[in-house]
């Protein structure tokens, strides 16, 4: 049985074919477990479950110019966390696939869906993350996606760390820095005794010198006449 509204499926019971070159498969517990899990949570047939997966994951493929899809879960509206194991509820539904080859390297894919009846979904938007990181991929990635929420705080265990020490401020290197040099002084020339004084005759006998402008008493050491 094939529902017409999703064209671009696998026949019921099918969980591994080819379709317009594109290889549809799905992983064995997601095309058992999951997918039934997903019946039972939404209230929908599993087959209308299936179709609208591969469906969806079909439309994916063509548009990033792959060549490789495997299917790894059915509608659902939550992310598990693969680190931490959290489990977190999304506005919107998605599937989940693996995608690869063409012109793509292995990218893990959700794709959004929104519409009024399971009968009638419609893509609403994809993210695309490449394999070994968790970044979406910008170049692959389109339409409306949810807001990722900021990273989680890790366990106090592991993120316990040793008080910081606190160090006091450096002192200022004073034994490396050059001292600082002295404006130059220049040298006295010396003073000639013959350009220096002047021997005065004064009156009445006495000598005198002058210096500098100053005025001083020289007496004569000759010896005094007997």
């Amino acid at each position: 049985m094939k529902f017409t509204f999703y064209p671009n499926a696998l026949d019921a019971g099918v969980d591994n074919r080819i379709i317009n070159d594109i290889v549809i498969k799905w992983q064995p517990k997601a095309f058992t477990e999951k997918l039934d899990e997903a019946g039972r949570d939404i209230k929908q047939p599993r087959e209308l479950l299936k179709a609208l997966t591969e469906h969806l994951i079909y439309l994916s493929v063509i548009r990033v110019k792959g060549a490789t899809a495997k299917i790894l879960a059915a509608p659902h509206n939550f992310t598990k966390d693969s680190i931490t194991g959290e489990i977190r509820k999304e506005p919107a539904f998605h599937v989940t696939a693996e995608v690869w080859g063409g012109q793509i390297s292995r990218h893990g894919v959700h794709v959004y869906m929104k519409g009024k009846s399971w009968e009638s979904q419609a893509m609403l938007g994809e993210t695309y993350i490449r394999k070994g990181t968790a970044n979406p991929a910008a170049e692959f990635s389109i339409g409306w996606v949810p807001p990722r929420p900021s990273q989680p705080p890790m366990a106090a265990s592991v993120t316990q760390k040793s008080p910081k020490k606190t160090t006091p401020p450096k002192k200022p290197n004073t034994q490396n820095t050059p001292p600082t040099p002295k404006a130059p002084t220049m040298p006295t020339p010396p003073t000639s005794p013959e350009s220096s004084w002047t021997l005065v005759e004064p009156r009445g006998g006495r000598r005198t010198s002058r210096a500098g402008g100053q005025n001083q008493n020289w007496r004569q050491n000759s010896s005094r006449r007997q």
